[in-house]
């Protein structure tokens, strides 16, 4: 096992302990599941590109930057983004405030299955994405867990992103919390960046696109994605 994937299950085990929130009654499904029985089926690196807009609201005269992803590179080496924004002359710290300023974040991502139950209380494999800092691994903000929007088709879900998603999807918004290499802080200090995210497949996408979606199903859909 990579030294990158063990960081991976150190940060879920980090997380989420040994599994007690999968162990948390949803009502009448069953308490039970095997937490053991998730398989990392991808992973890779990843350069974001991100604009930062300063806006400013005209009644409360409130300033705030606004964040949007404009171009995803998979594929990158680790350190990319620290390396391009070293690389450029104009990189000082007054920059992050600049009306159309574009950084720079790496993330490494992986695409995993995990055990949950259905409707009926079987077992189901079902598999999502996540995301983690390319550098500092070893300190996390924050864990979040991103729910997808209504998708139409199955080339949108998280767990197929790398193939055929859009740099400016709700998916993209949240992997760009997990980056790393250009913040002007230290990682503790930056809650923006270096988080775990952690985006699953609703039933019904991913390996499970041949199910029906049980849309709307609240109690079945909480239980799968906190699992």
């Amino acid at each position: 096992m990579s030294y990158r994937i063990r960081l991976f299950f150190l940060a879920l085990w980090l997380a989420f302990g040994t599994g007690a929130w999968a162990q948390t009654s949803y009502g009448d499904l069953p308490e039970k599941i095997d937490p053991n029985g998730a398989t990392i089926t991808k992973f890779g690196h990843a350069t974001m590109n991100v604009e930062m807009k300063i806006v400013n609201d005209p009644t409360t005269n409130r300033v705030d930057t606004l964040r949007s992803v404009t171009d995803i590179e998979w594929n990158t080496k680790p350190g990319t983004a620290k390396r391009r924004m070293l690389e450029r002359e104009s990189a000082h710290k007054s920059d992050f405030y600049d009306e159309g300023n574009n950084w720079w974040y790496d993330i490494y991502w992986y695409t995993y299955t995990y055990s949950s139950v259905m409707t009926n209380g079987e077992p189901v494999m079902l598999s999502a994405m996540a995301c983690m800092p390319d550098e500092d691994c070893d300190y996390i903000n924050n864990v979040i867990i991103a729910c997808h929007i209504t998708l139409t088709k199955n080339g949108q879900c998280p767990s197929e992103y790398n193939n055929s998603g859009s740099a400016t999807s709700d998916v993209s918004l949240m992997m760009n919390h997990a980056g790393s290499g250009t913040t002007i802080h230290a990682p503790q200090s930056s809650q923006t960046n270096y988080n775990l995210v952690i985006l699953p497949d609703y039933e019904g996408f991913g390996i499970t696109r041949s199910r029906t979606q049980p849309y709307l199903c609240e109690e079945l859909t909480a239980r799968q994605v906190v699992e």
